[in-house]
Formats: structure tokens, sequence, C-alpha cells
């Protein structure tokens, strides 16, 4: 009940106290965020989920690391070559490239017509090579038959692409075919022409020339040097006249062998061999 005081009535009041129950309701009753729960040190690096088509960085060094190697030239094509051949050698060369050493393997001739090329100088099967170093293999063309022809050099290794390959080609033709011709003594020179009746090239030789005493028996060999020479292609030359031995008219033949020093292996020889005695007058 109110009473009253001397300056008016007094008025009571109570002040309620707070009730929490509702917010720690809704404190209790909200969902906990999964993530607020999550262990600090269990929390993933995105690193660690390694993309297992990618290569962690130890395998990028172990690939780093394989042996590699480059190779020169991709194609040797041989310029055309009688059956008589081979042809001049032709240089395949291997480098290593990597850090560790580069291990080759056995070199072989394959694809349509191996048996018309020969390796003629190895120094790569069987090797190590380390970082910069270098081997190579040469190769020549020996066609037995006419035509075109096409085979593989294959040199292995243990680089990433397993080896390497060069395309050989080249084309062979028939022989050459050297003849003498128009011999005769000009003063003290006896001049002749050397002629190409084949379809193949010939390469440099020697002319030899033989003068015989008629009396005496004795003979005197000159020689003269034949530039090479393409299919019917001729070339004129000379020699002296030995004065000794063929000191007046009628004391010498001379005899000329177009390819003297045998360095052709043509298919007559006998056509090669020997002109007719010339008498020197």
């Amino acid at each position: 009940m109110a009473s009253g005081g001397p300056h008016g009535p007094s008025t009571s009041s109570t002040t309620a106290p707070t009730d929490t129950s509702t917010t720690d309701s809704k404190d209790s009753g909200h969902p906990q965020d999964p993530d607020d729960s999550r262990d600090p040190d269990d929390s993933q690096d995105p690193d660690d989920s390694q993309d297992p088509d990618n290569p962690t960085d130890s395998e990028s060094t172990e690939e780093r690391r394989t042996p590699s190697a480059e190779s020169t030239p991709a194609t040797i094509d041989f310029p055309d070559t009688s059956t008589a051949g081979p042809s001049v050698p032709r240089r395949f060369t291997l480098t290593s490239t990597g850090s560790d050493a580069l291990t080759v393997s056995e070199a072989q001739l394959g694809g349509t017509a191996p048996q018309e090329f020969d390796i003629t100088t190895d120094g790569c099967s069987g090797k190590e090579l380390a970082q910069k170093e270098e081997c190579w293999i040469e190769v020549v063309f020996q066609p037995r038959t006419t035509g075109r022809k096409d085979a593989v050099l294959t040199v292995p290794d243990d680089s990433v692409t397993a080896g390497h390959t060069v395309s050989l080609s080249g084309t062979g033709t028939l022989p050459p075919d050297l003849v003498p011709n128009a011999v005769r003594a000009v003063g003290r020179t006896l001049t002749f022409e050397i002629r190409n009746i084949g379809r193949g090239p010939a390469d440099r030789s020697t002319a030899r020339v033989v003068f015989t005493n008629v009396r005496s028996g004795e003979k005197v060999l000159e020689q003269a040097t034949i530039s090479v020479l393409q299919g019917g292609a001729r070339m004129k030359a000379g020699v002296t006249i030995p004065t000794l031995t063929c000191q007046k008219r009628g004391d010498c033949t001379a005899v000329v062998t177009a390819d003297g020093n045998g360095a052709l292996a043509e298919t007559d020889e006998m056509n090669n061999g020997q002109s007719w005695p010339a008498q020197i007058d």
C-alpha cells in the first residue's frame, strides 16, 4: 500500500530481474558452424592436394636429369653414285645435352634398301656420353643396282626419345667407262683424249702412258692426271715423250691406259686398260 509523505504520495517501484533465458536459449539453440570447431593444425594446404597428372618438384627434378641428346642432320641425300661406288662418306653427329650421361646402343641400318648403304665409321655404338660430349657415325652410299634407294639409320639411346633416326637416300647410276682416244705425237709431246662413254661420273684418275723402245724393249712410264668426268664427257691430256728412250722417229710405241691407278672399279677394265700401240714418228 502506498503511504503518503509530507510532500505527497510516494511511489514504490520494483525493477524486474533481466530474463537471460531467452538469450541463453538462442545461443544454445543456434546450429554450430563446422568451421568454428576446426582444428587450426588440421587446415589443409592447397599445395598438399597434388594433381596426379602434374609431377611433383622431385619428379620435375628427376625429369630434368633424364639423359637427352641432339643430332644432325635429320636427312642425308647422297649425290648420284655409280654402281662402281662407293660415294664419299657423310657424317651423322650425336651430342649429349642432359646433365646425366647418355648411353648409346648399337646403330643399325633399316628401311626399304639398307643393303645399298654401309656404315664405315661408328664412334657412337656402346658409348656413354657426358654432357656436351659428342660422337659421330659415317655412312656411304654403295648402290648395287641403279635407281632411287632409301634407308634409315637408327641410333638408339636412353634419352626420352629413345634414340634418333636419319633418313638416307640416293640414286644409283651405271658405272663410268673411260677409254683413250686420238693418241698422237706433236713434237716432243704425246697428246691423247680420255672419254667417259659410261653414264656414271668418273672420279679423278691417272692415265698411264708406257713408252716402249721397239729395238731394246726398254720401257718408260709417264702419267697424266684426269679430272672428274661426267657421263659422255671427255678431256684432252698429254705427256712428254722421253728423249733417251725415244731418240729418233720410229724408235718407240706408246700405250695409254685410261684408268691406270685402278681407282675406278669399272665393268670393262680391258676397254679402259689400253689403247692400240701408237707409233711415235
